[in-house]
């Protein structure tokens, strides 16, 4: 899953009291909004956060995620830049554009990757049957894969639009 699915190890004796093993998908994003539930701190009004609360998680051992896990990085080290996870479903997405050497340092003439490219080549994988991600499922999931798509597409028109714009 390109460094997606890697292992944490979090450690709250008052509320986690016996050890276990979670599998369901959490992210860094996901901190912010879990500590300032535990400090008993207001989320910024009217800015729109990536990651969700892990406080039911940790309390409860479920999650019920609102907007789907995403990942987009122009400059990967495969042309695959743009991934989408929702439950068992993960979706792959290249983008439009110039590619560069994946890894390479960044310059103000990249942001046209970052601003103006648009997903294309969409894959759809079943991560509860094939965690190594080897056997497309659109056609065996053609609502799954349309919903995700659409969904994919909108998440990424929102972050080029709320992108700041990066100069040298």
């Amino acid at each position: 899953e390109g460094g997606i699915r890697v292992p944490g190890i979090l450690r709250w004796p008052e509320k986690i009291t016996a050890p276990r093993v979670e599998h369901t998908p959490i992210s860094s994003l996901d901190l912010f909004p879990t500590l300032c539930e535990l400090a008993g701190v207001d989320l910024p009004a009217g800015v729109k956060l990536d990651g969700e609360s892990m406080v039911p998680l940790l309390e409860h051992g479920t999650m019920e995620r609102v907007q789907p896990l995403f990942w987009f990085y122009y400059n990967a080290f495969s042309y695959t830049t743009i991934a989408m996870r929702h439950g068992d479903f993960m979706m792959l997405a290249r983008r439009t554009g110039q590619l560069y050497y994946p890894g390479t340092g960044f310059d103000a003439t990249r942001m046209e990757a970052i601003t103006t490219s648009k997903p294309r080549a969409y894959e759809l994988y079943n991560l509860g049957e094939d965690v190594g991600q080897t056997r497309f499922v659109q056609d065996a999931y053609p609502d799954i894969f349309e919903k995700m798509k659409k969904q994919l597409d909108e998440i990424f028109s929102e972050i080029q639009h709320n992108s700041p714009v990066w100069s040298d």
